[in-house]
């Protein structure tokens, strides 16, 4: 037997005043390493990150994240004992390829 979790993580950050780019460098990078199978997905890419700003003064913001995320479990049993494990998300192909059109 096996399933996977997909939902929305929210994660708000309140009363930002720091460069965003170094906000949402990590969060990509993050992505990259446990959503590769999104990430490298232009249609899955598309909605896997988006994020909403109120703007609170000239210099301080929230900042709302919305990271569309699955995790996959997988269930064994061996004679009448059965045990549960998160499976990790595959390694990145060491090449990707692209076709471009037009």
């Amino acid at each position: 037997m096996s399933w996977e979790y997909r939902y929305t993580l929210n994660v708000v950050i309140e009363d930002f005043s720091g460069d965003q780019n170094l906000l949402m460098a990590p969060v990509l990078l993050w992505l990259r390493d446990n959503q590769p199978d999104a990430i490298n997905n232009p249609a899955l890419r598309e909605k896997l990150f988006t994020f909403e700003v109120d703007i609170l003064r000239n210099d301080v913001c929230d900042i709302s994240l919305n990271l569309q995320l699955t995790e996959r479990v997988l269930v064994s049993t061996d004679g009448s004992v059965s045990s549960v494990e998160a499976i990790t998300e595959p390694d990145e192909p060491e090449e990707i390829w692209t076709v471009k059109r037009g």
